[in-house]
């Protein structure tokens, strides 16, 4: 699905008329555009089992890493109560300075843009909870939202089911993905 037709789902799930183009005059392109990304990163930081690459990170005080580069940074079991992100590098909470050490077995949640994401389910996913917002936002009470949520929960079942191997391939995540379930 490529970003045009999400925009066009939406507007015809919201009995709008379908756009030619994402240009930048479009106010409802626009507003539709920042629903999408506000739930791709939403749905993207709540799925690391889906989206979560398992690697090793180097924090070295002297070259901070780019930890804002990432949706979410889940950090190994040993590590989690003393270590947090701060001004994009990672902070050690008790000794009150960057932390300067290899990081083994971290879990990035990498920010991949919607034409990115190879999974039809997931992208459906994502549009659909960008029309349910889109839906809130146009109106204060409207019908069609609680229908556009029921199918934005459909959607949201079929794409964790998805298998876990086929979305290690369509996200051309290279890495294995150890240890985490739906």
């Amino acid at each position: 699905m490529t970003l045009l037709e999400a925009h066009n789902q939406i507007l015809a799930l919201l009995g709008m008329p379908p756009i030619n183009s994402l240009s930048a005059g479009n106010s409802i392109a626009s507003k539709i555009s920042a629903s999408i990304d506000r739930a791709r990163k939403r749905i993207l930081r709540a799925a690391p089992y889906k989206f979560g690459v398992q690697t090793d990170l180097t924090a070295n005080a002297d070259s901070e890493i780019a930890v804002s580069q990432y949706l979410r940074v889940i950090y190994p079991e040993q590590l989690q109560s003393k270590l947090t992100e701060l001004n994009g590098i990672v902070w050690d909470i008790e000794n009150n300075q960057a932390y300067s050490e290899t990081i083994s077995d971290a879990i990035v949640v990498a920010d991949i843009a919607f034409d990115q994401i190879s999974s039809y389910a997931w992208q459906e996913y994502i549009a659909l909870e960008a029309a349910a917002e889109m839906s809130m936002m146009l109106s204060d009470v409207d019908q069609n939202y609680a229908v556009i949520r029921q199918q934005a929960m459909a959607a949201r079942k079929k794409a964790y089911n998805e298998n876990p191997v086929s979305i290690k391939s369509a996200f051309g995540v290279n890495s294995a993905l150890r240890g985490f379930h739906a």
